[in-house]
Formats: structure tokens, sequence, C-alpha cells
């Protein structure tokens, strides 16, 4: 994602519940999460015997591609879909686990830190693609 379209991002695209969405640990730091040390890596490969899987980036803090052999080249109307889609995923996460609390459902996991997997995962498919879900 180009600098430029972050920065011009409405507020409310970037944070959602004090949490940023856009920005991350550059590749060569650890992330900046409580109790995480897996270093960041540019090269996606298996690998084995690690103590911590190192994770995957293709931008820097500042959402410039640092890889650009794996960069998909999206256009900036997708990305800002994108960051709709996640950040409602946020807004629906927080109506329901709030309803699961007070008792109006029973069972509600949510889906904290996991929206870009899901939106991700979904660009990715064509809109004839079938899904079949368990």
């Amino acid at each position: 994602m180009s600098s430029r379209l972050l920065k011009s991002l409405p507020t409310s695209f970037v944070k959602s519940n004090g949490r940023v969405f856009a920005r991350r640990a550059a590749s060569t730091q650890a992330p900046p999460y409580p109790g995480a040390t897996a270093p960041f890596t540019q090269k996606l490969e298996f690998i084995k015997g690690h103590e911590a899987m190192p994770i995957y980036s293709v931008m820097d803090l500042d959402g410039n591609v640092t890889n650009t052999k794996d960069d998909p080249k999206l256009d900036d109307a997708t990305l800002v879909r994108s960051f709709e889609t996640m950040t409602r995923l946020n807004v629906i996460d927080n109506i329901l686990y709030e309803a699961q609390r007070q008792g109006r459902i029973s069972f509600y996991m949510t889906n904290y830190g996991e929206e870009a997997v899901q939106v991700a995962s979904c660009e990715a498919l064509d809109p004839v693609d079938e899904v079949f879900a368990q």
C-alpha cells in the first residue's frame, strides 16, 4: 500500500478501539505486542526447528512495500474496501461480544486481531468461487 493512500484514509479506517490497523513494526524489529518474541522476516519459506516462527511481512512501518516480488499490486479501491471490511468486522465483534456477555446469546468467539486474515483470504477469491464452510 502506498504511504499516500495510508495517510489519506480517514481516521476511522486506521484506528478502532485504540488499535491501529494500518501500521506495524518494521521487518527488522520484534512485534510490539506483550510477550511476542518472534522476529519479522521477508522470506516466505517452510521452516523447521525454530524457537519462534518468524512473522512474514511485506510492508514496513510506513506502509511501503519492502519485498516487491510479493507485492499484490492492489488498487486503491480494493485497499479502502478491505479496510472498511476489517473495521466493520471489528464493530460486529464488539456488538456480538457484548451481547454474549449480557446473556443475550449463548456463545461467541471474537475475531480480534484476525480481521486481515479473513479479508485477505476472501480478496483472493473470485465472485464465482464456492466456499464450503464447516
